[in-house]
């Protein structure tokens, strides 16, 4: 039983080795037939239709050729792309194209012209022309389309199929042309070549070059003394001779200022943290203080006294009749001893009168406050004034970054113009003697005119070897594109898989002599 690689294998993942094996020898015959249409249509095709030809020629194109009118105040030397853009517009410009179909028309050549190859070709247009031509009648007749002329359709097809490039990193162009017929490419490149040449030297014949390179001076002039009556208008205006010193000495006072004012502010810092703590100072002290006073003996001491001695004598009777440490002795030691701590409780002497009066170091301590709030606000006025005094510094220099910027674009204005007016002069006598001298400047040269191609671009074996590689990559396209959209179960896993029953038994088929297919009647089981 054949077992090939499915649209069902397919689904299930990544085809194997295997499955693509099986697929290349189930569809080999849609390969080969793909393959050999394929080669055998691009073999007749490669007849039939004629084969093309390229010619070029190659231009160098000098940048910066004196003389260059300069228009601008500041001259940049021209950026070779820049130039090479340029010259690759006016190569395939309208103008130029006009110019060439006029040449050729001359000339008699055509691009009806063609050589004698591809004569089946011709006789298949040939045949199919006077259709085509009924249907542009009627189309032209209806107004869908416009006739062109011949001279309208040659400058259309040249300007489009025209190749025109820049040779990269370099100042060389080539102007390229394929045609059927080689001599007639080589015909259009190399007349192309000449009308460019002829438009480039057009170009670069400038009339009125020097009156031109006069008029400019005499305006550097006017600027260069417009620009200078500005300066000193600006320096008398501000008193300035020398910006750069007074810039200096500005910041030189600015910075005496800012030392001043970081130093006040250092000393008005202090200032208040000594009045914080003679606030905290006053505060602890009180209004009045005690001047005078006058003691005498406690009397409660003598009181207490006397009582402890008249018990210590009537303890000293007790113990005649009571021994130690019987309840009756030891009440009047508890009695004493209460006495003796009484007596050590009381003070010795009490005020027996004093005198209350103001406390000369509350106001002390108020005087200082006093002074230091004063000194404060002192400091706090010279601060304003000093950062008055800063601010006008400040704005003073500003002004004068404002006239140094100023000056110095002047300058720098003076300078550039001073230099333009150096090249005008110079560019002006370039001039002078281009316009003296009899032969043609042009920045193009031509490296080698295009000569007539022998070879085609693409032989008929490079078409024909691309046709069959063409080929054989349908041909496999297309076995896998049938073997995808091919939806019958080829195998036993696919019909396990997708009918989820198991395979009880397989007949394979043999091919009978006459190509038809019979099943054969022994099969293999399986379970």
């Amino acid at each position: 039983m054949p077992d090939p690689m499915s649209a069902n294998n397919l689904s299930r993942g990544f085809p194997s080795k295997r499955d693509i094996v099986n697929v290349v020898f189930k569809r080999k015959k849609q390969i080969i037939y793909t393959f050999v249409v394929t080669t055998l249509l691009v073999l007749v095709g490669s007849y039939i239709i004629p084969l093309r030809f390229h010619a070029f020629s190659t231009v160098y194109v000098k940048r910066n050729l004196p003389p260059i009118p300069n228009l601008s105040d500041f001259h940049m030397v021209l950026d070779r792309v820049e130039v090479i853009n340029s010259e690759v517009e006016v190569i395939k410009s309208r103008a130029v194209a006009e110019k060439v179909v006029e040449v050729l028309l001359n000339m008699g050549e055509s691009p009806k012209k063609k050589a004698d190859v591809g004569s089946i070709l011709a006789t298949i247009k040939a045949t199919l022309k006077p259709i085509k031509n009924a249907i542009d009648d009627a189309l032209v007749a209806i107004g869908l389309i416009d006739r062109a002329s011949e001279r309208e359709v040659m400058i259309s097809s040249l300007r489009d199929t025209l190749v025109v490039k820049p040779v990269v990193n370099s100042n060389i162009v080539t102007i390229g042309y394929n045609s059927p017929n080689p001599k007639f490419a080589a015909a259009v490149v190399n007349t192309v070549t000449k009308v460019y040449l002829e438009a480039s030297h057009g170009l670069e014949q400038r009339q009125g070059v020097l009156e031109l390179y006069n008029a400019r001076l005499e305006e550097n002039q006017t600027v260069i003394k417009k620009l200078e009556e500005e300066i000193q208008s600006l320096k008398q205006s501000g008193s300035i001779v020398s910006v750069d010193d007074q810039i200096k000495l500005k910041l030189q006072e600015l910075a005496a200022l800012n030392t001043t004012l970081n130093q006040l502010r250092g000393e008005k810092t202090e200032i208040t943290r000594k009045i914080a703590t003679l606030k905290d100072q006053i505060r602890e002290q009180p209004n009045e203080v005690l001047n005078a006073k006058a003691t005498r003996s406690n009397p409660k001491i003598d009181q207490l006294s006397a009582r402890l001695f008249e018990l210590e004598t009537e303890r000293a009777r007790q113990l005649e009749k009571f021994v130690p440490g019987s309840r009756k002795i030891k009440e009047y030691d508890d009695a004493i001893a209460l006495l003796r701590e009484g007596i050590k409780k009381e003070p010795l002497t009490v005020v027996d009168s004093q005198t209350v009066g103001t406390n000369t170091i509350r106001q002390n301590l108020a005087s200082s406050l006093y002074q230091a709030e004063a000194d404060l606000n002192a400091k706090v006025a010279r601060e304003s004034v000093l950062i008055g005094q800063a601010e006008e510094v400040k704005s003073e220099l500003r002004r004068l970054d404002r006239h140094a910027v100023k000056l110095k674009e002047i300058s720098g204005a003076i300078a550039n113009a001073e230099k333009s007016y150096a090249r005008y002069v110079d560019q002006r006598e370039e001039a002078r003697v281009a316009s003296l001298s009899d032969s043609k400047m042009t920045n193009v040269r031509v490296v080698h005119y295009a000569s007539v191609p022998e070879i085609p671009v693409f032989s008929r074996m490079f078409l024909i070897q691309i046709g069959a590689l063409l080929g054989l990559l349908m041909g496999f396209g297309l076995a896998f594109v049938l073997e995808f959209f091919d939806h019958s179960l080829g195998n036993k896993e696919d019909v396990e898989y997708y009918l989820e029953l198991p395979l009880l038994a397989s007949i394979p088929e043999m091919n009978l002599p006459d190509g038809r297919k019979q099943p054969i009647v022994s099969g293999n089981k399986a379970a």
